[in-house]
C-alpha cells in the first residue's frame, strides 16, 4: 500500500513541478501580447494610415496570422522549458528562464517593428 501512496505522491509533484513551469510563462503571455501588439500599431502612428499599401480586411487577415504564429512561437518558451524540465528534472531554470523570455520578447518586438514597417514602406 505503500508503494502505491508513494507513486501517487510523486506523480502530484511530478504533475506541480510541470505546472509552475507552464504557469511561469503563461502568467507573462498578455505582456508578450501587448508589448507585440504595440510593436506592431507603432509604425502606423509614425507613417500615417494614408500610406498603407494593404486593403483594410488584408490588414485584419495578416494581423489575425502574425498574431497566431507570434503566440505559437511563444509556446516554444515553455516548450523548451518542459523539455529541459523532463531531462534534467529541474523546473527551475532561474535567471536563464526569465533572460530566455526576455530575449524572445526582444526579437518578437523588433520582428514585428521591421514587418509592420515594411508594410508602410513597399
Amino acid at each position: 500500500m505503500e508503494n502505491i501512496l508513494d507513486e501517487q505522491l510523486a506523480k502530484n509533484k511530478v504533475e506541480a513541478s510541470l505546472l509552475k513551469v507552464i504557469q511561469y510563462w503563461e502568467s507573462r503571455r498578455r505582456y508578450f501580447n501587448v508589448s507585440v501588439g504595440l510593436a506592431g500599431l507603432l509604425p502606423s502612428i509614425n507613417f500615417g494610415w494614408e500610406k498603407l499599401v494593404l486593403f483594410p480586411i488584408e490588414i485584419l487577415f495578416f494581423i489575425f496570422i502574425y498574431g497566431l504564429i507570434a503566440n505559437i512561437c511563444y509556446c516554444l518558451g515553455w516548450g523548451i522549458d518542459v523539455i529541459k524540465w523532463y531531462y534534467l528534472g529541474d523546473a527551475n531554470f532561474g535567471k536563464y528562464k526569465e533572460t530566455l523570455w526576455i530575449l524572445g520578447l526582444i526579437f518578437s518586438i523588433v520582428l514585428t517593428l521591421a514587418l509592420t514597417t515594411a508594410l508602410w514602406i513597399l
